[in-house]
């Protein structure tokens, strides 16, 4: 009887999380779909408007990418602390891939004659993120094999490395603060 209510509660606690979350993110047009779309439209070159994406320019593609980064990052660190396992992985690496793209937007306004493309920021930025959250080096494999590119071997793997050696110096990994936090044993 006592299991039956904490399930309960916990199934209750997480639907209710994953409705309120549901129902703020929806607001955002790019909440709509899925981290693998995000990601795709993230890496590809061209302007955000002729995606076919939705509304990306109601606020601007500056003010979109920074309110999905914040929204993302905030809703991504609520849940992944419900009673009920969640990914992090992924949500990670759509946050770092919409950072680098808003990193490669902004150097394309302040330097347009800069030559390099905002796919490569955002294959960088998506690389460093989940680096930094997973603390794994091997996140650079996979990337090459996501985009299929060597060229983009050299920012990456300085991407990688950095995030890598800050994240280190400031927190431990995703994997054992939610060990602490849910006092599981490790």
């Amino acid at each position: 009887v006592i299991m039956t209510k904490f399930m309960n509660r916990r199934y209750s606690f997480t639907l209710s999380v994953m409705l309120l979350t549901g129902l703020a993110a929806f607001q955002l047009e790019i909440f709509r779909y899925t981290d693998r779309v995000v990601i795709n439209k993230m890496f590809q070159e061209g302007d955000l408007h002729s995606w076919n994406l939705g509304d990306w320019s109601a606020i601007s593609v500056i003010g979109t990418l920074s309110l999905y980064s914040v929204l993302k990052l905030l809703l991504t660190s609520i849940s992944i602390m419900l009673p009920l396992p969640c990914g992090a992985a992924t949500p990670a690496f759509a946050l770092g891939a919409v950072v680098g793209r808003l990193f490669g937007e902004i150097v394309r306004i302040v330097a347009p004659s800069a030559g390099t493309s905002v796919g490569t920021y955002a294959i960088v930025g998506a690389a460093a993120v989940i680096s930094g959250v997973t603390r794994s080096l091997a996140i650079v494999i996979i990337v090459f094999e996501i985009t299929g590119q060597l060229s983009h071997m050299l920012p990456v793997l300085a991407g990688v490395l950095l995030a890598y050696a800050v994240a280190s110096r400031l927190s431990p990994s995703i994997y054992d603060v939610i060990l602490k936090i849910k006092k599981l044993p490790y």
